[in-house]
């Protein structure tokens, strides 16, 4: 399992739930920092004339970049010194993250990230998006202010019976399994045909098969966005996970025009498990 860290608070809570998780699937935790650019912080020095100049802002700019590695690292750390799980730390360079997510999402079964740590990710976050669907990865993702405790123990799952959705039942069946309330919830079913004539009773069925006690959920958008009903039944049904099959539509049409997706990777305020 790979959690994302840096040397923010918001980050050694994300490592303490990671951790927390780990230890609910005995799993292995993987800390990967993503180290920015030294002229990043100081990009005046990119102006340096002179090879002396020049060379002396290249060891700033490496001494820079070692010290907030060393600080991650400690962070991160400190978030699981006393905790009984096996991990490891990593660090990146920010430039070549895409190249490296992609090879390590091959071999990790979640990615841990914060919702606006992950949308601040570099100007080429398409890139990186694209790399997560083509590992097929899940991705967790949790808002920075989430003060709900443990994720996992109230879920909900947005079935709108695509591939994407299918695969996401798949994923996330682990925490289907420990979930004290499971709830399916389908949205403006009138207009997806491929739901059958009782929506969501079949996946409800399916899940039901593997020992989940399940509630069905048939809303009603009333032309509202369909990711703020996700958001608003989560939070009034006091839900920890929001689970989903990511970019039902094609990827490109969703940045481009916007929807379900793009909308809750970008400012979901409940975990997010997303499915690529």
């Amino acid at each position: 399992m790979i959690v994302l860290v840096d040397a923010s608070p918001e980050s050694m809570e994300r490592a303490r739930q990671a951790v927390s998780i780990c230890q609910r699937f005995g799993a292995h935790l993987i800390g990967v920092f993503v180290s920015p650019p030294g002229w990043a912080r100081v990009p005046a020095e990119s102006f340096a004339i002179g090879s002396a100049a020049i060379q002396a802002v290249i060891q700033r700019w490496k001494a820079l970049q070692n010290d907030a590695t060393d600080d991650a690292f400690r962070a991160f750390e400190t978030s699981i010194r006393n905790e009984s799980v096996s991990f490891e730390f990593r660090a990146v360079l920010e430039n070549e993250i895409s190249d490296f997510l992609y090879l390590h999402c091959l071999h990790a079964d979640l990615v841990i990230a914060g919702v606006r740590q992950f949308n601040a990710l570099p100007s080429f976050a398409p890139a990186i998006e694209a790399q997560f669907a083509s590992s097929g990865t899940p991705m967790l993702l949790i808002p920075e202010d989430w003060k709900g405790g443990d994720i996992g123990a109230r879920v909900m799952l947005g079935w709108n019976a695509s591939r994407e959705a299918r695969r996401a039942i798949i994923a996330a069946m682990p925490f289907f399994n420990t979930a004290q309330a499971m709830h399916v919830v389908v949205v403006d079913a009138a207009k997806n045909s491929r739901l059958g004539e009782e929506p969501g009773s079949d996946v409800a069925l399916l899940l039901s098969r593997h020992g989940i006690d399940v509630t069905l959920n048939n809303l009603v958008s009333h032309g509202r966005a369909i990711a703020n009903v996700l958001l608003e039944f989560a939070a009034q049904n006091a839900l920890d996970l929001i689970v989903i099959g990511a970019y039902s539509h094609s990827m490109t049409r969703e940045r481009l025009f916007g929807g379900v997706t793009k909308t809750l990777l970008q400012r979901s305020s409940v975990p997010l498990l997303a499915v690529f």
